[in-house]
This record gives C-alpha cells, structure tokens and sequence, in this order.
C-alpha cells in the first residue's frame, strides 16, 4: 500500500518537472483498481507485473499541446516521478 501522502508528493514532483515552452503537456491518471490493475497485466506481454502494483500513474502526453516536444516532456515527467518515489523508498518500474 502507499500513502496518500506520499503519492501526493509524486503527483507534485511531477507537476513541478520542466516542460518545453512550459506546456507541461501531461495529465497522470491514478490507477488503484484491482482488476483493472489485473486487466493490465494480462494486456502486454511485460506488464506482467502490474497485477501486485499497488497504484499505477498513467502519464498521458497531449500530442497537440505540444507536438514537438511532448515525449520528451513526458520523459522528464516519469524521470521526476519515478525520483521522489525511490526517495521515499517506493520501487517504479518504466
């Protein structure tokens, strides 16, 4: 399980992460649902794992926010998200 607060803190370090142009092309989608989390895993062949995660953050990029620059910026938001995690002792995978 992981704290509200400490997922809060993901969701801000990813806030905070720099975007091109500061477009911050990005929406996190919180998953905490069992059998969707299930559903998941069934659904590609390396997501196996997703079964056992207690949340995932679904980072949707808005192609048309930003067309050039929006993987990149998604890129940076994971990378951010996926630090304060481990600083708080949560395991990420990519």
């Amino acid at each position: 399980m992981i704290a509200d607060k400490d997922l809060e803190m993901i969701l801000e370090a990813g806030r905070w992460t720099p975007s091109a142009s500061n477009k911050q092309p990005w929406e996190f989608i919180i998953i905490k649902n069992k059998e969707f989390l299930k559903k998941i895993s069934e659904s590609a062949i390396y997501s196996k794992f997703m079964k056992r995660a207690p949340v995932a953050i679904a980072i949707v990029g808005k192609i048309k926010e930003n067309p050039n620059w929006y993987i990149q910026d998604t890129t940076l938001v994971s990378m951010n998200m996926m630090l304060m995690a481990w600083s708080l002792g949560i395991g990420t995978c990519w």
